[in-house]
């Protein structure tokens, strides 16, 4: 072999090599998970993607997603909720709103409900 051709196949491996790299962390699809808040209590919807059910406050989610959370206030008394930074607004008794978000590192996101959150009104995330 030639220099020539060691160099193209060193510039063809350090190509795949790097499209490699770049499909790890794109992000595939968005996903919905819906939020319910009642007065003293929160629930979020398992969704295809994640790989324990949410009954102890964990939900578990494949980085790289994009995620559209749905927040919905069941409860008589206005909530918002909390997600790592991200905040709704205060929503009155019925209110609506969305958080998106794209879950781009590893690790443990922690989520409440506001104000005052009870013990069954916190959980946290985890991106793997």
């Amino acid at each position: 072999m030639t220099i020539r051709h060691l160099c193209a196949l060193s510039l063809a491996a350090a190509t795949l090599a790097a499209a490699a790299a770049q499909a790890t962390t794109t992000p595939t699809t968005n996903n919905d998970i819906r939020v319910n808040i009642t007065d003293h209590g929160l629930a979020l919807t398992r969704h295809r993607y994640a790989r324990d059910a949410t009954q102890h406050g964990t939900l578990r989610i494949l980085r790289g997603l994009h995620v559209t959370f749905i927040v919905r206030n069941l409860g008589s008394e206005p909530h918002a909720f909390y997600l790592g930074g991200l905040q709704t607004r205060l929503l009155p008794p019925g209110g609506q709103a969305r958080l998106k978000t794209w879950m781009r590192e590893r690790g443990k996101i922690p989520y409440h409900v506001l104000p005052n959150a009870a013990p069954a009104q916190h959980g946290v995330l985890f991106v793997y």
